[in-house]
């Protein structure tokens, strides 16, 4: 118990430290009372020698850092949040206020999923993916959406956007690579290794379409460009 709750506060994520911190603190206390009891069990027995002593301390020690340490993981979160200091590249920042008061309340945001949780948080949208991978809906839909990403045909990337009522999809040059490797594909087989210029196998892919060669694209309009970050619009769908 005790080594699962330090588990889970010093090697998570923020996201899943904030979730569990008010847990895994209990359950550390508890840990830690399991092992005092032990060794006042000890000391019910006879007189507490040294040794005990400075077990107690150096447990107490540990438990207080371990629990200062989750505290302050999730105040500094929580407020960076609140107070909209987290860094991001000027580009991404201007990218996730065009969401926020340039498309519909009710949009529907494609992305990749790492960048989920800061759609929803600073631009206030739904996203279609995020890093909650723990739950199979999502993994799947994102090798679903690596597979069209990587795929030839503008068709399957407007059906993907159809099937999930997405509205807006958001896209930059780290994608390129993320999709490959979510599909176990050799990154270099299809783009040249300084990425932003395409080798002639991978200028046909949605994804190059989308980060490169918009005018390549029918069913998508691009509406936002800043530095590496593209936003386009579903036509026919809501604003």
């Amino acid at each position: 118990l005790l080594l699962m709750s330090i588990s889970l506060t010093l090697l998570v994520t923020y996201r899943m430290a904030l979730m569990t911190v008010p847990f895994s603190s209990i359950a550390i206390i508890l840990g830690f009372q399991t092992l005092l009891n032990a060794y006042g069990g000890r000391a019910a027995h006879g007189a507490e020698n040294r040794k005990d002593r400075i077990r107690k301390v150096i447990l107490f020690g540990i438990l207080a850092v371990i629990l200062l340490h989750g505290v302050m993981d999730s105040s500094c979160l929580m407020f960076s949040v609140r107070k909209g200091k987290a860094r991001f590249s000027p580009p991404f920042k201007k990218a996730l206020a065009f969401l926020r008061t340039d498309t519909s309340p009710a949009s529907v945001i494609w992305a990749n999923a790492y960048r989920g949780y800061l759609i929803q948080t600073y631009s206030n949208r739904a996203t279609l993916t995020d890093a909650l991978l723990e739950i199979p809906e999502i993994r799947r839909r994102i090798i679903e959406g690596s597979h069209v990403l990587l795929s030839d045909r503008e068709a399957d990337l407007l059906n993907y956007c159809t099937r999930y009522n997405v509205n807006y999809i958001l896209v930059s040059s780290p994608d390129l690579r993320d999709s490959a490797n979510y599909l176990g594909i050799d990154y270099y087989g299809y783009f040249t290794k300084k990425g932003k210029y395409l080798s002639r196998s991978g200028r046909s892919k949605n994804i190059i379409k989308l980060l490169y060669r918009p005018q390549m694209l029918r069913g998508l309009e691009l509406v936002f460009k800043d530095g590496d970050y593209s936003i386009y619009h579903v036509v026919g769908t809501r604003r």
